[in-house]
């Protein structure tokens, strides 16, 4: 008889997100590690589970969910052991709950026995016990983020995690090269929510854009790279901030479900 292998397994979400590196004590994941737990699994038969994951419910969303963390979390709540940041999302968010809600009926199903009864909170953990909350609630800063693979994880001790298996999802923008100023390719299905990218962008840049999201987006390329930089202008006058504008570039590409633009920003 082959022995099987066991291994403590979750589904988790990467994250991207312009980090905080001036963090307060506590056991720090690493920001390569750092994930979104959609579903834990416990111990289980590596080989079984990776066979379920060529049949799984799908994240009905074309481009990666996005959004900012504008608060702190701690867990549990009596006896605090992990420090997170929430998940408000500008985009996406519904689709996440109900792909962890698919996803948990999918193994429970299968009649695997999950260790977890605690609802789903999306948060991203970003250290463990020891730590001080006065100082991390002092400290933080809100910051965008958006997710950028679907994974099965290994959870390997020590703050480490494998991923086994992956699920890349599209992300909502790209730097790309230029050679005197700041580039990004910005995709959306709309141009709205071109426009929500593109301040996702600016957010991942410079992250005090990310509590000035506009509750008002255009529909068109001239007058969102005003509104870009009307923002960029507001943030200037207040602060002072390493950007000067969104250069009127309006090169767009059409495929037959996405735009892409690429925006030029001036430091």
């Amino acid at each position: 008889m082959i022995a099987t292998v066991k291994s403590r397994l979750f589904f988790g979400a990467s994250v991207s997100a312009p980090w905080q590196t001036d963090l307060p004590q506590g056991r720090i994941i690493s920001a390569q590690m750092r994930h979104m737990t959609l579903l834990f699994l416990g111990e289980q038969d590596v080989e079984t589970m990776l066979s379920f994951t060529s049949n799984l419910p799908r994240l009905m969303t074309t481009l990666a969910p996005c959004g900012f963390a504008n608060h702190l979390l701690f867990f549990p709540e009596h006896d605090p052991r992990v420090v997170a940041c929430n998940a408000n999302w500008l985009e996406g968010g519904d689709a996440v709950m109900q792909f962890q809600r698919d996803l948990e009926k999918t193994f429970v199903d299968k009649g695997i026995v999950l260790q977890s009864a605690r609802p789903f909170v999306p948060h991203i953990t970003i250290a463990r016990q020891p730590f001080d909350a006065s100082l991390w609630l002092e400290q933080f800063a809100p910051m965008p983020f958006f997710l950028t693979g679907i994974h099965l994880y290994e959870s390997r001790g020590n703050l480490e995690y494998r991923s086994l298996w992956e699920s890349a999802l599209h992300p909502p923008f790209v730097e790309i090269a230029h050679t005197a100023d700041i580039a990004f390719k910005i995709y959306g299905e709309t141009y709205a929510q071109l426009h929500r990218h593109a301040e996702l962008a600016l957010a991942f840049l410079f992250p005090p854009f990310a509590s000035r999201f506009s509750s008002q987006l255009q529909n068109s390329i001239d007058e969102m790279i005003m509104a870009l930089n009307d923002l960029i202008a507001l943030l200037d006058a207040e602060m002072g901030i390493p950007l000067k504008a969104v250069s009127f570039h309006t090169k767009l590409e059409k495929s037959e479900h996405l735009l892409s633009w690429e925006m030029i920003i001036d430091v």
